[in-house]
């Protein structure tokens, strides 16, 4: 009979944790996210683990957590913590991650567990956008067009120095903008 807090009673430890999104982007706003970990041995399911992120992304407002019957103990040693994404415009990897708080089915508190992220990256920060040059001249852009005809020096535009990499595809949406 192992009774809890008496020397010699193993402590349960978490063994895997699994984030069901590595990136969580923009393109992730008001999606679910989660985090499943496992225990090597049967957990009490009226506990409940404590998951701590470092840099905190949940008192950031980046994941709000959410409870939902899909969420919470799976089975006797598997755990669930779920969270919305919002878009706090914060651009953060997440070098830590702490789970405590959980106990097994003989109420003796689990291991800390705290190790390296399992790889999460949050880019919720748009780019930005700056004019390069001193705004009192406009930069004569070459014309693009194939015919002589259109081949002009007329053609009026900015250079644009970007924070980061833009998909392709938005080159027509900032040319259009211009």
């Amino acid at each position: 009979l192992m009774l809890p807090g008496i020397s010699g009673a193993q402590s349960a430890s978490v063994t895997s944790v699994t984030p069901s999104d590595n990136l969580i982007s923009d393109d992730d706003v008001g999606s679910l996210f989660d985090i499943t970990f496992d225990y090597d041995t049967a957990m009490s399911a009226t506990s409940t683990p404590v998951l701590t992120f470092t840099p905190d992304i949940v008192s950031s407002g980046t994941l709000v957590f959410e409870a939902t019957s899909s969420c919470g103990w799976l089975d006797g040693d598997t755990y669930r913590a779920c969270y919305i994404i919002a878009d706090q415009g914060e651009e953060q990897t997440v070098t830590n991650l702490s789970i405590d708080g959980a106990t097994d089915e003989s109420d003796s508190p689990q291991s800390p567990y705290s190790g390296d992220s399992p790889g999460i990256i949050v880019d919720t920060l748009n780019p930005t956008v700056t004019k390069l040059g001193d705004d009192t001249i406009d930069y004569i852009l070459p014309s693009t067009c194939p015919s002589a005809a259109c081949n002009r020096e007329d053609i009026f535009g900015a250079q644009l120095n970007f924070s980061e990499a833009l998909d392709a595809s938005s080159k027509i949406i900032v040319e259009e903008t211009i």
